[in-house]
């Protein structure tokens, strides 16, 4: 293994847990630990931005890798940096978002809530909407797929798959909070790959299946 960079403390603050995020093609490396500043480093250990972000929360690459989100964990507020042209700008999500994610093509972004809701933002039409979707409890995970299917995972013990316009394309509950989604593909078709937060169980849901679902325990 071969040693690439260290990132000094006083630049993280004392006694932090650092939360990183590469970009999605493995160049910008995003960290943030308790010193109101999220910093941005090519993966040569070169600094290309501090961003100052009160209480740095959660954090997102767009799909291009020219855009990261960040979000305060007291505030309605998303910081938005621009790799390309090194602006910070801001917009306001109608709740403090409990989770984050940038589609996987073009530039949607959803937050959830801890009420169960979600918000979606349109990067170029810089509209936006909330939807409250299946959820009553907060929303701790989630994925998209390349037709812009979201699945969110709540703390009411359900799973659920939406459109892109808020719709509930199918719904699934279990005796635990559902984390860890990921859409993959079988026989040309999407089926969900989840886990149980607490248990040692793997799930595989066939959404697009009359809601078939698999248990596969492991220890």
């Amino acid at each position: 293994m071969q040693f690439v960079f260290l990132v000094s403390p006083n630049e993280l603050g004392s006694n932090s847990s650092p939360s990183i995020k590469w970009s999605r093609d493995s160049k910008l490396l995003a960290l943030f630990g308790n010193n109101n500043s999220t910093l941005i480093y090519d993966r040569n250990g070169n600094k290309i931005a501090t961003i100052p972000v009160a209480n740095p929360n959660l954090m997102d690459w767009d799909s291009n890798n020219q855009l990261i989100a960040i979000t305060s964990s007291d505030s309605h507020d998303i910081t938005l940096y621009n790799f390309q042209t090194n602006e910070v700008n801001t917009i306001n999500a109608p709740f403090v978002p409990t989770w984050i994610s940038f589609t996987k093509s073009r530039s949607f972004l959803v937050a959830g809530s801890d009420k169960g809701k979600f918000w979606i933002w349109d990067r170029k039409s810089q509209q936006s909407q909330t939807y409250q979707g299946t959820h009553c409890m907060k929303i701790v995970d989630g994925a998209w797929n390349t037709k812009k299917q979201l699945v969110l995972c709540s703390e009411d013990h359900s799973i659920s798959v939406n459109s892109i316009r808020g719709e509930t394309v199918a719904r699934y509950e279990i005796d635990d909070v559902p984390c860890f989604p990921h859409f993959v593909k079988i026989d040309n078709r999407f089926v969900l790959i989840f886990s149980s937060s607490s248990k040692p169980v793997v799930y595989i849901w066939e959404f697009n299946n009359e809601n078939k679902i698999t248990q596969i325990p492991f220890s």
